[in-house]
């Protein structure tokens, strides 16, 4: 994690910086043409080039799809395309050229590489026949989330839409659409209320997600019922939907392009990655002819995800930023620990916490540059204390596998390691520390434990140090 404002940038953070980077370089490449979009073809490939470093599924799918894309709509160009695939090929030498001279030389990737594939293919769980159930089950979820309570209001506003649109005279027509969009934002809300649409949206994903996605297939539905009704023509009409279809489907899959591969609940990453569906409303709003609707319901329409996005950040970023038991604002006191060598500002619980923690491992004999052993989801505490994590910069909880591969890999001594532990260890990953010389936690004594600032399930932490291990001035 990298701390800026408002809190860090993560690796769900780069992968959405890459799909919203990668996206807008698309449709301004839609708009120049294949013989003018030069930097754009360039960026798509330099961004998503990067990109395969940090999830290299996502990478593959978003350029696939931008492809596909690009190919369906310049099909007439002819040879023209051959320029726009040298340049998109030529955009990800770019990526792969400057991760390997920025952030790590080829040669260190390519054994990293090889040692990751090691452990997926014998130890992990990250394989597609692994992976397909989890998938089913999130989708059967937001399914039958959808078929109710949602499925009643769609069908009652889709019907209204087709009946009112055909059969109740022109001149009633902006009524109609009222009517269709005031049931549809009650019911929003009335459902956004009982269901904490609200917090913060890390914690809330599996109740959110639903939401939106109600919001455009509700919004797709009521615009296809009312599309071929007889309506008289304006000078302001929209783009043929035969033009943007396409794009409107692409936006659409952008999220779940985003979203396959990782091992979490496919609900939350696609919740991370939805803002495309923001520019998917934008076109159905589009699509909207203006004869049906007064001056402002275009914009009454946007309210919904503008509000969100504003709500998330003033709320679920400021107010009740994650896992922090303070809000943005209380975040003023300098933290002075080993492993910050810039100016980084925490609340006085988390500042307390952190100078806490360094005492105690202090006093197990830890000095920073030492070999810090955490279990388990600690990182970023390894990095605060100065510490270096062996093997592995993160060993995961429910995942001892992955974990006794990253002890198998490290060259570090760690008979004089410390160990932060905030909960039970498995007896799997205690065998693999005795294979390692660590009889845990038989030769360990209990230095301390404290409570940690964030809010989490497992909030004590507790130091143990080797037996014989002497304590270190604080």
């Amino acid at each position: 994690m990298f701390s800026i404002f408002p809190r860090s940038i993560s690796y769900n953070g780069v992968i959405s910086l890459s799909l919203l980077l990668s996206a807008a370089a698309v449709l301004s490449a839609l708009r120049r043409g294949p013989g003018a979009a030069t930097w754009q073809l360039l960026g798509i490939g330099l961004v998503l080039g990067l990109d395969v470093f940090v999830k290299a599924s996502s990478a593959a799918l978003l350029f696939s799809g931008a492809v596909v894309l690009l190919a369906w709509y310049w099909r007439s160009f002819g040879w023209r395309l051959l320029r726009a695939a040298v340049l998109l090929g030529l955009g990800l030498a770019l990526g792969f050229g400057l991760y390997f001279v920025v952030v790590e030389p080829s040669g260190v990737w390519y054994h990293n590489f090889m040692q990751e594939m090691v452990v997926i293919q014998s130890k992990g769980r990250y394989g597609i026949s692994d992976l397909l159930p989890k998938y089913i089950s999130s989708a059967g979820k937001t399914l039958a989330f959808l078929a109710f309570p949602f499925g009643p209001v769609v069908l009652a506003l889709t019907g209204l839409a087709w009946w009112w649109s055909r059969r109740v005279p022109a001149r009633w027509h902006q009524l109609a659409v009222l009517t269709i969009g005031g049931g549809l934002g009650t019911f929003l809300l009335m459902e956004a209320l009982r269901r904490r649409w609200y917090s913060n949206a890390f914690s809330n994903g599996r109740e959110t997600l639903p939401l939106f996605f109600a919001l455009v297939v509700i919004t797709a539905l009521v615009i296809a019922a009312t599309a071929t009704a007889a309506q008289p023509r304006i000078h302001t009409e929209p783009a043929p939907p035969a033009q943007q279809w396409p794009v409107g489907l692409w936006l659409f899959m952008l999220p779940m392009l985003a979203s396959l591969g990782t091992v979490n609940d496919l609900r939350l990453n696609l919740l991370v990655d939805m803002t495309p569906w923001f520019g998917l409303l934008l076109i159905l709003v589009s699509q909207v002819r203006l004869s049906l609707l007064p001056a402002w319901a275009p914009a009454a329409l946007l309210l919904a995800p503008a509000g969100y996005a504003a709500e998330q950040t003033i709320w679920g970023v400021l107010l009740t930023p994650y896992n922090l038991s303070a809000t943005m604002a209380a975040q003023t006191e300098p933290l002075h620990a080993a492993g910050v060598t810039g100016r980084l500002q925490v609340d006085p619980a988390t500042g307390a916490f952190v100078n806490q923690l360094e005492k105690l491992l202090a006093a197990g004999g830890f000095r920073p540059g030492d070999p810090l052993l955490a279990f388990y989801d600690l990182p970023g505490l390894v990095y605060l204390c100065g510490g270096v994590s062996p093997g592995a910069a993160w060993y995961f909880s429910g995942n001892d596998a992955r974990n006794c591969h990253a002890l198998d890999l490290t060259a570090q001594p760690l008979r004089k390691a410390c160990i932060l532990v905030n909960q039970p260890l498995s007896d799997e990953l205690k065998a693999c520390l005795h294979e390692h010389g660590l009889a845990f936690p038989e030769n360990y004594r209990l230095v301390g434990s404290v409570l940690s600032s964030y809010h989490s399930e497992h909030r004590q932490v507790q130091v143990y140090a080797p037996q014989d291990a002497v304590s270190q001035p604080n």
